[in-house]
């Protein structure tokens, strides 16, 4: 299920990969909390369908949410130290870090080894739970 709604996203719209992470002051907060925060934003962001897995840093255990999505346009960002981050979102707990998937990535080789990828981060020992969004078509 996983890996063909993972193919039906990156080949839509504009595909995102998006990291959710957060500040110091908000760890500790209910699961549903996180969740509807992340949710409100990707709305706000004009998400068509998404998939959310909870993760936990290898280095530190630290909770971040992996979001792959796709949007009617590109999203607008701004580069900090090399890293792309979202900037107008209502996500409030911390950054939104992206990487775009290109229409002229969008090989049958590239679409394989992104979905093995997205697959692979949503299914490694550090991941959690897997949410989808409702398909729009």
């Amino acid at each position: 299920r996983c890996k063909s709604r993972i193919t039906e996203i990156i080949t839509q719209g504009e595909p995102h990969f998006l990291t959710f992470t957060l500040e110091d002051k908000y760890l500790g907060l209910k699961m549903d909390t996180y969740l509807q925060g992340i949710k409100k934003a990707l709305k706000q962001l004009g998400a068509k369908q998404y998939i959310i897995n909870t993760d936990y840093g290898t280095k530190k255990g630290r909770l971040h949410f992996h979001v792959v999505a796709t949007f009617p346009k590109q999203l607008d960002y701004i580069i900090v130290k090399g890293q792309k981050y979202i900037t107008q979102h209502n996500y409030h707990f911390g950054l939104v870090h992206c990487e775009f998937i290109s229409h002229e990535t969008k090989t049958a080789t590239q679409v394989t080894k992104y979905i093995t990828k997205v697959y692979n981060h949503a299914h490694k020992h550090t991941a959690g739970v897997i949410i989808y969004s409702r398909r729009t078509t």
